[in-house]
């Protein structure tokens, strides 16, 4: 039962693939030209749960490829594609994640990643300001942004534009907020 879903879209259809997570706490990876066969299948280390959020982004070219788990706890798990299998062949029971990130005490519902793969932007909807962006090449949240004078409300949605200049939130007063962010070109 997929609670969650992502495609990665590769340079060439051999890379491309689809992840789903849900409710058996697994991450699914499937060869989107055939259907029906998992590639890979693994348990999200510390889920117990449903998982609620899944983001994945391309990188480095031939199925390479960055995904995050989101989970009810707020714990958010970054991984990266063929990195530290356990068990042998496609359907490994152990995965660990590159980096775990515990930041957000509420659940996650909310994960984006840029289309350049440097930001993974993090947020709940069961508390309001409850957002973080983490920096992906360094593993470090920002810690100066949001502001506590950064009033987003309860983040529903989110997305990066394509050279990540710019952020939008929808949250759940319907307002959607455009943010600037300075140190990467405007569109």
């Amino acid at each position: 039962r997929a609670t969650a879903a992502a495609f990665v879209d590769g340079e060439d259809a051999q890379s491309r693939r689809l992840l789903t997570y849900g409710g058996d706490a697994c991450v699914y990876v499937w060869d989107v030209r055939m259907q029906a066969r998992c590639l890979e299948r693994h348990v999200d280390r510390g889920a117990t749960t449903n998982g609620r959020a899944l983001a994945a982004v391309n990188f480095g070219g031939a199925a390479k490829y960055l995904y995050a788990t989101g989970q009810p706890s707020g714990v958010v798990n970054l991984y990266e594609s063929g990195r530290d299998r356990r068990s042998g062949g496609g359907n490994s029971a152990e995965c660990s994640p590159v980096k775990e990130i515990m930041n957000l005490t509420t659940s996650v519902g909310c994960l984006r990643f840029s289309k350049d793969a440097q930001m993974l932007l993090l947020a709940s909807d069961d508390a309001k300001n409850a957002l973080r962006i983490l920096h992906v090449p360094s593993r470090t949240v920002f810690s100066n942004w949001p502001t506590v004078k950064t009033n987003v409300r309860r983040v529903r949605c989110a997305d990066f534009s394509p050279a990540g200049g710019y952020l939008v939130l929808g949250n759940d007063a319907g307002t959607a907020m455009l943010f600037r962010l300075p140190h990467f070109p405007a569109h």
